[in-house]
């Protein structure tokens, strides 16, 4: 067997030399492509990515990587982050830390936290750890990948808070309409109809009707207003709608039968473009008020009665002289309906004390007009119906004049001057009887 030219075998190698560090070459190149395009993509993950070996917390423990978005979303730089193994750990925030470096243990699984940004400002972040293992399967380190939530964890919270507004201002609400001694209701107007779509509790409380039995239901207030007041009351809500007006009252039936007298006042409530979306309100209960208010009517009707009762009688006073004469004198104007008084009066009067002679004394009445006159003289006649004797007295000119004006028949009625006269005439009638 010939040996090998030790020139050439140089050669040979040299060449495996240079081919195997040109491979490399192309092998590194083609790393360090695949190491900036990684680089671009882990920069533009929204979130911040580290690597380290070891476990946190024990000897050993470092770093060995940091990417992402560390500087825009914390303001720290990587080279901070890499340099010191404590770094990370110090900018969790205080109320997070003890959670932090519990569950970024390989065993552990974290959850989210706040990380404090160089301003100061609090980043929340949602991370996710990969255990790395050697070939012989010993955990060596740990990967993380701290995803940037705060605006999900901000807005979250935001609604979390507006929710809780909600239910207080819902609960408090409540309380309120529970503590008003009425009914708050509103209707819902679409078009021409007209739906109950609210009414508080007090509703039961003051009809019997429960609020679902009338919510929802077209035309649904109608069945506990009183029939003979519809119509009044769509009319006048309709009227006073939007404008400052007294309360309209009307009447409701309660489920018993009972019927309430209730008023109401109106408040229209408006669309974001102004237009009328319904109508709300509050019914309170004015029975009481009502009874007392028609008790104080009849209280004053009855007085006003009285009272006209007792002027009638202070204006046609009938005065008893003697057994067989009354006396009757007269002040003041006398109208038609006082010589009706009169004739009523004196009829009555002469019954109930069968008197003789009824002396009719004018002389304090200035005048009368046609009708009173009339009216005198059918009284005296009334009463000669009755066999007794009307005697005037003190009449004065004019009212002479007007009693000759009638053209009346004067026979069976006694005249005289003065209300002695008359009374001495009725004692010279006394004497022959």
């Amino acid at each position: 067997m010939q040996s090998q030219d030790p020139v050439e075998s140089l050669r040979l190698e040299a060449a495996a030399l240079r081919a195997e560090h040109a491979a490399l070459e192309v092998a590194l190149a083609g790393a360090e492509r695949t190491a900036r395009r990684l680089e671009r993509l882990v920069a533009a993950v929204p979130g911040i990515v580290w690597e380290s070996e070891g476990t946190l917390g024990e000897p050993g423990y470092r770093v060995t990587y940091a990417g992402g978005q560390i500087e825009q979303i914390l303001g720290y730089s990587r080279q901070q982050w890499i340099a010191s193994p404590a770094f990370w750990p110090s900018i969790v925030h205080p109320d997070d830390r003890a959670r932090v470096l519990r569950d970024s243990a390989p065993s552990g699984h974290p959850t989210e936290h706040r990380f404090v940004a160089r301003d100061g400002h609090e980043v929340w972040v949602s991370p996710r750890m990969r255990v790395l293992r050697g070939k012989d399967g010993a955990i060596v380190g740990t990967s993380i990948f701290a995803m940037d939530v705060t605006e999900r964890v901000l807005a979250e919270r935001a609604g979390a808070e507006l929710h809780l507004r909600a239910q207080t201002l819902a609960r408090r609400l409540d309380d309120l309409l529970a503590s008003v001694p009425g009914v708050v209701w509103e209707t819902r107007i679409d078009g021409a109809s007209h739906v109950p779509s609210f009414y508080s509790g007090y509703l039961t409380t003051l009809t019997g009707y429960l609020p679902e039995e009338l919510l929802g239901v077209e035309g649904g207030a109608r069945l506990i207003l009183h029939p003979e007041d519809q119509a009044r009351v769509v009319h006048e809500l309709g009227t006073h709608l939007g404008k400052s007006s007294a309360p309209v009252e009307f009447r409701l039936l309660t489920k018993d039968g009972r019927t309430l007298w209730v008023e109401t006042r109106v408040r229209p409530v408006k669309g974001k473009g102004g237009e009328l979306r319904g109508i709300c309100g509050v019914i309170m209960d004015i029975t009481a008020r009502k009874l007392a208010e028609r008790a104080q009517e009849q209280l004053e009707n009855e007085m006003i009665a009285a009272q006209a009762e007792a002027l009638a009688e202070l204006s046609t006073p009938l005065l008893p002289i003697s057994g067989d004469v009354l006396v009757m004198p007269l002040i003041g104007v006398v109208d038609a309906a006082r010589t009706a008084q009169v004739a009523e009066v004196l009829l009555e009067g002469m019954n109930a004390a069968r008197a003789r002679v009824a002396i009719v004394d004018l002389t304090g009445v200035p005048s009368l007009d046609s009708d009173a006159a009339d009216g005198l003289l059918r009284a005296a006649r009334s009463v000669g119906l009755l066999g007794a004797e009307v005697v005037l007295t003190g009449l004065r000119p004019e009212v002479a004049r007007t009693l000759v004006a009638l053209g009346t028949d004067f026979s069976g009625l006694t005249t005289c001057r003065t209300l002695e006269g008359g009374l001495a005439h009725a004692a010279r009638r006394s004497r022959g009887r």
